[in-house]
């Protein structure tokens, strides 16, 4: 079957390159002109991706997406976007109401391949087998609840305090969340409130840390598990911290605001597995003695391709309506080529800063929390040689 693909735009001339462009590959391609006739095709065709222009006649593009979000929560969102227009995209791409952006003047060879890395995600968190896993989970996280709240909130630029009294409503969750604020370096100082740690962490990166902490202690989950939960979630947060540290180190520059948070939740499959698998997770720990080697290479071993960790977490994300450089961080992690080029700097530095903790553990951990000078080309080294 064809992947459905809408595009809408109200300049007729930018419809008529884009149908040029995407006439070469496999997709049935729908134009509209306007989110009128957008709507109409919505109607009467199961639609996989819509890419719609910032620009819009009586209504912008976010607001647009943010409508089929709610109307029709699986459809592929992308924004078609000028260079002006970047910070507004960026900011509707974090909180979810798109996936990512296509910028005018496109190049058309990049569209394509954009389009096709799309598709290819979506049939690799859609196959059977990942689906028939997922299907086991009986119940949801109850901080799930929570999660949807906070979207709906965000999308509907509710105010801070609104946002926040929506957090502070779970006490659980918002001892979890000060908890985690405090242990990810966010400040100098403690922070004691949820509205202080929104408005100083930011609202993509809470609701990173809403999803992480909703697996993160459930009414039935043994000591053991917990006690996995939680080394894990030290370690996500030491990564993230130190992904941005050599970041700047490697590159001479502060890391990107689409990149800032994608080492808190790259790993979050594991947490899954820990907290709804736990005999897969055990055995796959096992594996890993048996044969010293990592997680990800003792599940494939294990015969679980395609429903390994990476393809758990990005099934969750891609859910959640999550960014794509979130998604793909989980799905692709293990496997950086097959990520979107643009994103394979970020995850290299990545998979370099979680081999830093892996290696150091909690010494290092330790100097990120007390903020203590790290001489990273000396510990690159000392990786390498190793």
């Amino acid at each position: 079957m064809k992947t459905k693909i809408l595009f809408v735009d109200d300049e007729e001339y930018i419809l008529k390159s884009v149908n040029r462009c995407i006439r070469p590959l496999n997709f049935e391609v729908f134009l509209a002109n306007s989110t009128v006739k957008a709507f109409e095709i919505l109607s009467n065709n199961s639609i996989d991706i819509i890419v719609s222009d910032m620009k819009m006649p009586n209504i912008s593009g976010i607001d647009f997406l943010k409508e089929i979000k709610k109307e029709y929560s699986d459809i592929h969102r992308l924004i078609l976007s000028g260079h002006i227009d970047r910070n507004d995209v960026l900011q509707a791409v974090m909180n979810g109401v798109a996936f990512e952006y296509i910028t005018k003047p496109w190049n058309n060879i990049t569209l394509q391949e954009q389009l096709i890395h799309i598709v290819n995600i979506r049939n690799s968190l859609t196959n059977s087998s990942i689906k028939a896993l997922i299907n086991n989970i009986s119940e949801l996280p109850k901080n799930f609840d929570v999660l949807k709240q906070f979207e709906e909130a965000v999308d509907n630029e509710k105010s801070l305090n609104y946002i926040s009294s929506i957090i502070e409503n779970d006490l659980s969750l918002t001892t979890k969340i000060l908890q985690l604020v405090n242990s990810a370096f966010y400040t100098g100082r403690g922070i004691s409130n949820v509205q202080k740690a929104v408005s100083m962490v930011g609202l993509n990166s809470i609701k990173n840390l809403i999803f992480t902490s909703s697996f993160m202690k459930e009414d039935n989950i043994k000591q053991w598990q917990q006690k996995e939960i939680d080394k894990e979630v030290r370690k996500a947060v030491s990564v993230n911290k130190l992904l941005g540290l050599i970041y700047k180190f490697k590159l001479n520059d502060k890391i990107p605001d689409e990149y800032s948070t994608i080492g808190l939740i790259y790993d979050i499959g594991k947490i899954i597995l820990i907290g709804y698998f736990p005999y897969r997770y055990q055995i796959i720990i096992k594996k890993m003695k048996e044969c010293k080697c990592g997680f990800y290479e003792a599940e494939l071993k294990l015969g679980f391709k395609k429903e390994t960790h990476q393809e758990i977490g990005a099934y969750f994300l891609n859910l959640w309506n999550f960014s794509r450089v979130n998604i793909e961080g989980a799905l692709f992690h293990h496997n950086i080529g097959e990520s979107s080029e643009s994103l394979h700097k970020a995850l290299e530095l990545l998979v370099l800063s979680q081999r830093l903790i892996d290696n150091k553990d909690l010494d290092l951990i330790r100097k990120l929390e007390r903020k203590e000078k790290i001489n990273f080309g000396e510990l690159i080294n000392e990786l390498d040689e190793n």
